[in-house]
C-alpha cells in the first residue's frame, strides 16, 4: 500500500452579484435585475455557479442607502434611483460615442 499523507485544504465560498441588467422596454417600466453567483475557491481551483437573483422596478424618487463596495458597510448617505438612471444612461451614451469614433 502506498504511503498516504493527509492534506488539509481550505474552501472559501462567497455569494456575489456578477451581472446587473437594466431592462428598458419601449412601453413598460424600467426594471433593474441582479444575478448572483456562488464562487468557491479550493486551493488553486475556482468554480462558480448561478444561484439566485433579485429585481426591483425603477422608482426615480426611491432613496437607496449607499454602501462601500470594498467592505459592504453603509456609508450613512443615500442616492435616488433617478440619479442612478441618469448616470447609467450617460455612461451608455459615452460608450456608444466612443464605439462610433466620436468624441465624448
Amino acid at each position: 500500500m502506498p504511503d498516504y499523507t493527509a492534506i488539509s485544504r481550505t474552501l472559501t465560498e462567497q455569494q456575489r452579484c456578477f451581472r446587473i441588467i437594466v431592462e428598458i422596454p419601449f412601453n413598460a417600466p424600467v426594471r433593474f435585475e441582479f444575478l448572483e453567483e456562488r464562487v468557491s475557491v479550493d486551493g488553486a481551483e475556482t468554480t462558480s455557479e448561478v444561484v439566485a437573483g433579485c429585481s426591483v422596478p425603477h422608482n426615480p424618487e426611491q432613496q437607496i442607502p449607499a454602501r462601500n463596495p470594498n467592505n459592504d458597510t453603509l456609508t450613512g448617505s443615500s442616492f435616488d434611483m433617478g440619479g442612478l438612471m441618469k448616470q447609467l444612461y450617460s455612461t451608455y451614451r459615452y460608450a456608444a460615442t466612443l464605439r462610433d469614433g466620436g468624441q465624448p
